[in-house]
């Protein structure tokens, strides 16, 4: 439930003939604004009645939409609450709302008419995404790059659009094909710039596997993006049998968080004859998640134990923990709102096993669903 007065107060005045599953949906939304730090009032301005459009709600809820897990009919229900007239990002199957710099409009109005529909969408939904990101085509891609050209820039932000804020993964494609250029994939082109990095590389035992040497340098290409580097990370002499701790939780925060190839782990401690594990075994730290892990029921198989010691740990990282997010006194047919959302969104954000939902409604008997249950 939201926790600011006049989100409680808006709540109390829906209208009575709302649909059971809007009033959820818009519910939620207030939820989603007080955790990115907003409110309605900063959003809609005084007197915005039916028919408006408020140009910061309408943002907010596109954005809840693609990058936060909000349920696609927020903007219907918000619409149907309040009369308002937000419009989606989606107009037909890939047809965004275009861009607003006059430079990106002029971009797709001189595009040639081969780029076929998909490409064309791409390429446009790529220059919103530039502005959202507070950047231009300009900024990323030098006067005169024509045919053949790859622009540093325009490559870093196309990759790391697709890998981290839900562009198509035909931009790329799309881009190359609209104006000529050569840009490439990450896994083909990145390398890492750091001497010690390039060191490393040229160190590697030479009967390592081709796969595990290409997942050790684009780990090293990883940390540089972090702004980190391997002597920051691995205590100067460590040899085979180590176990650094910093380089261990650097890789599996990478596997988990940023794309990084599950092997990762298993290429690196070959190649350095390491020991790192990873972060299934490992338990939470707080003493209260130790003591709901001692006092489990002999019934949770294995795996499923497995996931309920995940999650814990999992909630840790988010600088959350159990008592938190389940009520005291919640027993079997429960349904903890703060836990199930909690669950959803490290099944949907952070990499958790989908079967995690259902290894804490065995351990713990309660009934939580997932959105598409509730959608149901």
């Amino acid at each position: 439930m939201p926790t600011l007065r006049e989100h409680i107060d808006l709540l109390k005045v829906l209208p009575e003939e709302l649909d059971r599953r809007y009033r959820s949906n818009v519910r939620r939304f207030l939820v989603h604004l007080e955790e990115q730090g907003q409110s309605w009032s900063q959003l809609v301005p005084a007197g915005s009645g039916a028919g408006a459009r408020p140009a910061a709600l309408e943002q907010a809820v596109n954005e809840g939409i693609r990058h936060h897990g909000l349920p696609i009919r927020t903007r219907t229900a918000l619409n149907q609450a309040f009369g308002f007239r937000l419009r989606g990002d989606i107009k037909g199957a890939w047809a965004l709302f275009s861009p607003d710099l006059q430079e990106h409009t002029d971009l797709l109005n001189d595009l040639s008419e081969e780029p076929d529909k998909a490409y064309r969408s791409s390429v446009k939904w790529f220059l919103v995404h530039l502005e959202e990101q507070g950047q231009s085509w300009s900024q990323l891609v030098p006067a005169g790059s024509g045919a053949g050209a790859r622009p540093v820039a325009l490559e870093q932000a196309v990759n790391e659009g697709i890998r981290h804020h839900g562009l198509q993964t035909n931009t790329r494609a799309a881009i190359n094909q609209a104006f000529g250029f050569r840009l490439q994939g990450e896994r083909v082109r990145l390398a890492p710039d750091l001497q010690e990095h390039k060191d490393l590389l040229k160190n590697l035992p030479e009967e390592l596997a081709q796969a595990y040497g290409s997942n050790v340098k684009w780990f090293l290409a990883h940390l540089e993006e972090q702004g980190q580097s391997w002597s920051q990370l691995v205590p100067a002499g460590s040899g085979a049998g180590a176990r650094p701790a910093a380089l261990e939780q650097a890789v599996n925060e990478g596997i988990r968080h940023h794309g990084l190839q599950t092997n990762t782990r298993a290429a690196i401690n070959q190649a350095f004859g390491f020991r790192l594990q990873g972060d299934i075994r490992r338990a939470p730290d707080l003493q209260e998640h130790k003591d709901l892990l001692n006092n489990f029921h002999e019934e949770p198989d294995p795996v499923y134990r497995s996931r309920v010691n995940r999650f814990l740990m999992h909630l840790e990282e988010q600088g959350q923990s159990w008592s938190q997010l389940v009520p005291a006194g919640s027993g079997p047919g429960t349904r903890p709102a703060a836990l199930e959302q909690a669950v959803n969104e490290g099944i949907r954000h952070h990499g958790l096993p989908t079967n995690t939902r259902a290894a804490v409604n065995h351990a713990f008997g309660f009934e939580l669903q997932s959105k598409a249950e509730k959608r149901g």
